[in-house]
């Protein structure tokens, strides 16, 4: 199933559950009504930045967003950059960062990117994911 559908019928099920309509969500993660407004027609999907200040404002549980888990909510109590678990996936699987370039189909230096603190889509941080058999949650490094 397309990521961007998972992730819109999710996020109107929180949405939903919260009583937010996306003007309130505006408010409350200061993410702007227009991306809101995209994502929950399905034409693009949100960044992992957006993604963490969604999981730390709503208390939700990234890999539920992700269509990966059923547990919708969770408590956020610190998060490790983003950059700092990529590589230490990347060093505990023994792999280079064009052969994980290779295994999710994206340029060699968008991870070197990523490693350095460019922003990554849902759609892509997603594929690391499956690549490395982790969660959402992990990979993003919440509670680590």
């Amino acid at each position: 199933m397309d990521i961007k559908f998972i992730f819109s019928s999710k996020l109107r099920i929180i949405m939903d559950e919260l009583q937010l309509n996306t003007l309130r969500l505006e408010e409350i993660t200061n993410i702007s009504n227009s991306s809101i407004t995209q994502w929950l027609l399905c034409h693009s999907v949100p960044k992992l930045s957006n993604l963490l200040t969604l999981s730390k404002k709503l208390n939700v549980n990234l890999d539920y967003l992700a269509g990966l888990s059923e547990k919708k909510y969770i408590v956020v109590r610190k998060v490790t950059p983003f950059p700092n678990q990529l590589q230490k996936l990347i060093e505990k699987h023994s792999i280079n960062n064009y052969k994980l370039s290779l295994a999710i189909k994206v340029q060699p230096n968008l991870i070197y990117r990523w490693l350095n603190g460019r922003d990554i889509t849902l759609t892509n941080f997603y594929n690391i994911a499956e690549y490395f058999n982790c969660s959402l949650n992990y990979l993003a490094g919440i509670n680590n």
